[in-house]
């Protein structure tokens, strides 16, 4: 199972305000299929997925548990000089894609 994490206003403006329904329909489908015997034993969401849909803020530690190299760099420029960090000459940038 994948899953990424999308800004709640993209979600919302894709979904057209209709996003209470697109839960309603992902839990009769969940829903349907345990009355058909297929149990999700395999299948385990991750504690990121389960904080989002919870509504919880997500923190640094989070993102350990999806890519733990990324967490373990970020963890290491908070120790780091401000003249180390300038020197690096990083740059942060974000692509924003919503629903493809």
């Amino acid at each position: 199972v994948a899953y990424d994490v999308v800004d709640d206003d993209a979600a919302a403006a894709a979904l057209g305000g209709a996003q209470d329904a697109w839960y309603g329909f992902a839990g009769r489908l969940i829903g349907k299929a345990l009355l058909e015997g297929h149990h999700f034993a395999d299948c385990h969401l991750s504690r990121i997925l389960l904080k989002h849909l919870a509504t919880e803020p997500l923190a640094l530690e989070d993102l350990e548990l999806a890519d733990e190299e990324l967490h373990a760099n970020l963890r290491a420029l908070e120790t780091m000089s401000p003249e180390t960090i300038s020197s690096l000459s990083l740059t942060f940038s974000v692509d924003r894609v919503s629903f493809g």
